[in-house]
């Protein structure tokens, strides 16, 4: 039989769920591969196929597909998911996300000894792998503590722990081609949980149905409140975020402190939301979460990247300004005045790159001014594909390093660097 690997995995996956010829960079711009890294696991996939007797098409001009009957397709589907991480190639990167994942989820301390079987490889390798482990860690503001005799595990405080396993779980996701995101289908539990529960060799976390649906509740409860409906990113990110939260505090787990100014945040519409999820939370199961809890849930409503709703569908008081939103155009002013500098005067005039970042730049302030974590899985092809536009968001980006005083990761840069493209693709 021949191995699968990950990425192939992936990929097949994305082509049993599409109803039409797919071309390789398609499929690279949607799983976030480069054409070439589809083109390998292309080669790969067609022998997997053939030992079951199902051929990989592939149509001139159109693209890829697998022609097969329906029945058919969703069994394939089913058994793919049912291959765990034992039984596939992992790469390097795959095996460190792994580990991390285990470490945030597994009672502590745990022996290094225990992951070599459990995922396949070699014990070296194994300790190899924990050094990268470690580094990820340290990033991420957290230690890797060993402990001779007994073994390792993860020190940090509460909240940088569940922005880790956020960060972790949301990169895990992201490889494994959630499909129905893809697609603008509603996220449902079984999509979350398709590689959670693939890695039980690895971790025994398992989130309780019933909680994952009252997170979609809560998620729900958000949008039913606010102005904006959320792109599905960040309704997934949303979810994943109240399943930590959850799974945390059932455990007797509580932020304490936040670390930060949040004066202004407790005025606002979202911290009143939060209030109300605290309260329906605290009910529903027995917790006892904190007033640092609610703010932690305000300022990650603040943060989510949304579509706003038109504004025949606000009230007058949805659209009255406020000086946070004063300052964020001017920011934004500012910014597009130094990309236009560097890329093409007629930016300054360009209404369509105003709008849309200023759409991105309100809660991305939002995420700099409380820390939130945001991930962009295009990240890779906008800085290969274009290069010295990156390197203009990089430069536009020092002003708002400036302005909070606290550097600005490259997922961020990368969203700049996607509305500037389009605007110079607008122009050409």
């Amino acid at each position: 039989m021949i191995p699968l690997d990950t990425r192939s995995r992936n990929i097949l996956l994305f082509l049993l769920n599409c109803n039409e010829p797919v071309s390789a960079k398609t499929i690279a711009a949607q799983l976030n591969f480069t054409p070439r890294e589809v083109g390998y696991s292309m080669k790969r996939l067609e022998f997997w196929l053939a030992e079951k007797e199902i051929e990989l098409s592939k149509k001139p001009g159109s693209g890829y597909f697998i022609n097969i009957l329906i029945e058919e397709k969703d069994r394939l589907i089913t058994q793919i998911k049912g291959i765990t991480s034992y039984h596939l190639i992992l790469s390097h990167e795959e095996r460190v996300q792994l580990l991390v994942f285990a470490l945030f989820t597994e009672r502590p301390p745990l022996n290094m000894k225990m992951f070599s079987p459990r995922i396949g490889v070699s014990l070296p390798t194994i300790y190899s792998d924990f050094d990268e482990v470690e580094t990820w860690l340290i990033q991420h503001g957290l230690k890797l503590v060993r402990q001779p005799g007994h073994g390792i595990k993860i020190e940090g405080s509460e909240l940088n722990l569940r922005k880790g396993m956020h960060t972790v779980i949301f990169d895990m996701i992201s490889q494994i081609s959630i499909l129905a995101l893809y697609q603008g289908k509603t996220f449902e539990y079984r999509n979350f949980c398709q590689y959670i529960m693939g890695l039980k060799e690895v971790t025994s976390f398992d989130p309780n149905v019933l909680e994952f649906e009252a997170c979609h509740k809560l998620v729900k409860h958000i949008e039913e409140n606010c102005t904006s409906k959320m792109t599905d990113s960040s309704y997934l990110s949303m979810v994943v975020f109240f399943v930590i939260l959850l799974n945390r505090a059932t455990q007797g787990f509580y932020l304490s402190e936040l670390g930060m100014q949040t004066t202004d945040l407790e005025t606002t519409r979202e911290y009143s939301i939060a209030i109300e999820l605290t309260e329906i939370i605290n009910r529903d199961f027995e917790t006892k979460l904190t007033k640092a809890e609610t703010i932690n849930i305000a300022a990650n409503i603040l943060g989510i990247k949304s579509r706003q709703l038109p504004p025949s569908l606000l009230t007058d008081s949805d659209q009255e300004p406020s000086i946070d939103d004063e300052d964020v155009e001017t920011l934004l002013r500012e910014i597009i005045r130094e990309a236009a500098k560097l890329l093409n005067p007629i930016l300054n005039v360009d209404q369509q790159l105003f709008q849309g970042l200023i759409i991105h730049l309100k809660p991305a302030v939002h995420r700099l001014k409380y820390g939130l974590p945001i991930r962009n899985h295009l990240l890779k092809e906008i800085q290969h594909e274009y290069p010295y536009i990156f390197q203009v968001a990089e430069n536009t980006g020092k002003i708002l390093e400036t302005y909070f005083g606290k550097p600005v990761p490259d997922e961020e840069i990368g969203y700049l660097a996607m509305h500037f493209a389009a605007a110079m693709e607008d122009i050409r």
